[in-house]
């Protein structure tokens, strides 16, 4: 139509009749008009794409803030565990809402940069659109800091509740042991060298036992230097520790003297019929010929000895400790005759 009237307007005839001026004034309009339609439909295709837009983000916004909402829930419980199983499943579940977290973290993301391109592209409503992700993210972080804070604090109760089960299987270890110290538990022991033999055993056991005791205190220590808030629980209880341990060590030593201080010539005489017996039944293994057939006997033959020489060793503690009694027992009682059994044991050197 535009181009039909403007052939017609322009031949060089009509430049001066009315009629073709109105012509030309009513196509310009025309065109005008065209022109400002197209204007306004751009102009509602921008306001609905933004609308759009608008609408699309708060639905991404409204889903972010359900999800930190749920996170805060979660990270506004203050559960303290009460024991390490406890701890440990505390610990677990918090590394799964961590996971959980992280994997959420995306949806937050892709909100604060939608809003960041609404923003670039002058959106009407730039300011609010901004303001809420700004409010998203903040919350964000402080959900994600809260969360490492929980998980730093859960560790430290983990550590303490380990530290004090570990307090509370040696007390209950040293209640028994000290039980057994004080009860007459040799009664079915046929000789006072049976007495003794099992004594020692005990003594050796509650010696061995002292590393674990040294352990709990160096975990304390750790554990009261890196958290001194601690130090108020974690300090009487290595206390408490150490005094039971001192006195399981004092009862065990004085149950020692009390069983064998009237019996120590008994002892010392059974003792040595223990260990000569044993050398006569050693010089018996050595003078056997065999020294094996094969790879597989001398390998059995060779282990046989290496047993020996552990046995040789415990039993030469024995004779230092016999020596030792021996003369006390001359210092205590002069009259007596020099126990000629010791004489034997020169030939464990």
């Amino acid at each position: 139509m535009m181009e039909y009237g403007q052939r017609i307007t322009a031949e060089p005839s009509t430049q001066d009749d009315p009629q073709y001026m109105f012509l030309r004034e009513r196509l310009k309009a025309l065109r005008d008009g065209w022109e400002d339609l197209h204007q306004m439909w751009e102009n509602r295709q921008q306001l609905l794409s933004q609308s759009l837009n608008l609408q699309m983000f708060n639905r991404d916004a409204r889903q972010a803030e359900v999800l930190l909402s749920q996170q805060e829930h979660i990270l506004s419980k203050d559960e303290t565990p009460v024991n390490l199983e406890q701890a440990e499943n505390l610990i677990k579940r918090h590394e799964a809402f961590l996971t959980t977290m992280e994997a959420n973290d995306d949806k937050v993301n892709a909100v604060v940069q939608f809003a960041g391109r609404l923003n670039d592209e002058k959106h009407f409503a730039a300011d609010k659109v901004n303001k809420k992700a700004e409010n998203i993210n903040d919350r964000r972080n402080v959900n994600r800091e809260r969360a490492i804070q929980l998980m730093e604090k859960l560790r430290d109760q983990l550590q303490l509740h380990q530290f004090l089960q570990d307090c509370e299987e040696l007390g209950e270890w040293m209640q028994e042991k000290n039980m057994t110290a004080q009860d007459e538990t040799y009664r079915s022991a046929k000789t006072v060298h049976s007495k003794w033999t099992r004594h020692k055993a005990f003594e050796a056991e509650i010696a061995s036992n002292k590393d674990r005791l040294v352990r709990v205190q160096q975990s304390g220590e750790e554990l009261m230097k890196e958290k001194p808030e601690l130090k108020e629980v974690i300090g009487p209880k290595v206390g408490e520790l150490q005094q039971q341990f001192d006195n399981l060590e004092t009862v065990t030593r004085d149950k020692g003297e009390r069983l064998f201080d009237a019996n120590r010539e008994v002892l010392l005489h059974q003792t040595c019929d223990d260990i000569d017996t044993w050398m006569n039944d050693l010089e018996k293994q050595f003078e056997s010929p065999d020294t094996g057939n094969d790879l597989a006997s001398v390998n059995i033959l060779m282990q046989k000895q290496q047993m020996i020489e552990t046995q040789m060793a415990v039993k030469a503690k024995q004779v230092t400790e016999l020596e030792a009694q021996t003369e006390y027992l001359e210092k205590t009682v002069p009259e007596k005759e020099k126990i000629d059994e010791i004489k034997v044991l020169n030939y464990l050197t």
